[in-house]
């Protein structure tokens, strides 16, 4: 959780570097509307990321970003 929330609130902030995944360290009102614990640092989500099989992880980004367009039954 903490992970995706660390690029969701970097993104949101319209940061487009790791880098600047730092500055939001100090952000504790969006920390817990997101039920996440901390804010990861550049290099932890860097790492984290790089765990991820590209494969698998194309294919859960698809299936995610799909069921943000259809229509669901």
């Amino acid at each position: 959780m903490n992970v995706l929330g660390s690029l969701f609130l970097s993104i949101l902030s319209g940061h487009n570097r790791y880098a600047y995944i730092t500055n939001l360290i100090s952000d504790q009102v969006n920390l817990r509307l997101l039920g996440m614990t901390k804010v990861l640092s550049d290099d932890s989500a860097r790492w984290a990321l790089n765990k991820i099989e590209e494969k698998a992880g194309i294919e859960w980004l698809q299936t995610h970003l799909q069921s943000c367009y259809t229509q669901s039954t």
